[in-house]
């Protein structure tokens, strides 16, 4: 990069940061740096430069950049970010688009991406990553303030949680239920004429009952432990 894109992009940064001080973000919201680790697979595919020598196995990673993000103060997480760039033309777009969209990938909560970059009339213009790839202008009045953002970093972190119960829920009740049929029928294989039951048959009968019901109680605990009001602290 010329020593005038350097510049460009060093005044476009301050620039943008004056903008965030006058929309009242947080001075601690702003985080210089923020770094991700992509595997060597990715790192080719995306075309990056090779940081390593050639006798690293390909599973290993390696740190990558953005520029900004903007931290949820409380819970010290990503709920932004944000990339300069000194040009915009279509083979950027596609460039940052991809390189974001393999660090969305590699994080359980995806927080917004937008793209920065100068425009002769204003300061700066602003795009953000939308899913299919594309980058969308936000006008500046419209850029989402902080508490927006950090309120959108909680709804996607509390429905990727959502998510991930829920899958595992599923994981669970497809064992149990597979289980049982196993169990249920070396129980009844074992049960010859209308004999009473022994100790061990009455046992994994109701192991069968058991596996049977247990995925339905968690949940229902589930599903009672997230209608349970919360407590609001007033600030």
């Amino acid at each position: 990069m010329s020593d005038t894109l350097i510049e460009d992009k060093e005044k476009l940064e301050e620039d943008f940061l004056v903008f965030l001080h006058e929309s009242n973000y947080p001075e601690d919201s702003v985080f210089r740096g923020p770094s991700f680790h992509l595997d060597e697979a990715t790192k080719r595919r995306l075309g990056l430069p090779k940081l390593f020598s050639t006798n690293r196995l390909d599973d290993e990673s390696y740190p990558c950049y953005a520029d900004l993000a903007i931290l949820d103060l409380e819970t010290q997480e990503y709920a932004a970010l944000i990339e300069f760039r000194a040009r915009l033309d279509e083979q950027v777009e596609s460039e940052m688009a991809e390189f974001f969209r393999a660090i969305l990938e590699c994080l359980e909560v995806k927080p917004p991406v937008f793209l920065v970059v100068p425009q002769s009339s204003a300061a700066f213009r602003i795009y953000q990553l939308r899913e299919n790839g594309i980058w969308q202008e936000v006008p500046r009045r419209s850029f989402p303030h902080y508490a927006t953002l950090v309120a959108g970093h909680a709804a996607e972190k509390s429905m990727t949680r959502e998510v991930r119960l829920e899958k595992a829920l599923n994981r669970f009740t497809t064992t149990c239920y597979i289980v049982a049929g196993i169990i249920a029928l070396i129980t009844i294989s074992s049960i010859g004429g209308l004999s009473a039951l022994t100790p061990s048959q009455m046992f994994l009968l109701f192991l069968v009952a058991l596996l049977a019901v247990a995925p339905h109680a968690i949940g229902f605990k589930l599903s009672t432990n997230k209608n349970k009001p919360r407590i609001l602290k007033f600030r």
